[in-house]
């Protein structure tokens, strides 16, 4: 599925503000190259954005963006690196959707992974509360 009205394309375009403005632009981490290739994943993609799978698209040409993250890659981030599909997701509204085949949604998929990971962790008491536990056995005692 593709976006095709002129009001979805001002809606994406509008969204991608929030990342492409005047004060967040970097040569390496944020510029023009990337701004073409988040909107045309956005515009591309349209429902494949929902299941979170990250896919570069195939006709966006590698080389445009080569030396920006050659520079990214020597440390020139300053944090704000671009992430295309990412932000394609969130202009297009497909962060919020759910995805029609539910068994791999990465929602469903991360709910999961997040429930055995918490669930073989051991918590443990901070110092504090270690404290204010002894300090309640010894007033019981």
């Amino acid at each position: 599925c593709t976006l095709e009205t002129r009001g979805v394309m001002n809606e994406v375009v509008n969204n991608l503000r929030q990342f492409f403005n005047g004060t967040s632009y970097h040569l390496a981490n944020r510029n023009c190259n990337h701004f073409t290739e988040t909107l045309a994943t956005a515009l591309l993609m349209g429902d494949r954005l929902i299941d979170g799978n990250p896919q570069p698209l195939d006709k966006y040409p590698k080389w445009v963006n080569r030396l920006a993250k050659t520079g990214t890659s020597f440390g020139l981030d300053h944090g704000d690196v671009c992430n295309a599909w990412l932000e394609a997701q969130i202009a297009t509204g497909a962060d919020k959707r759910v995805s029609h085949d539910l068994s791999t949604s990465s929602s469903s998929r991360n709910i999961s992974q997040t429930t055995k990971s918490s669930s073989k962790k051991k918590k443990e008491l901070t110092e504090k509360q270690k404290a204010v536990l002894a300090k309640l056995k010894k007033s019981k005692g």
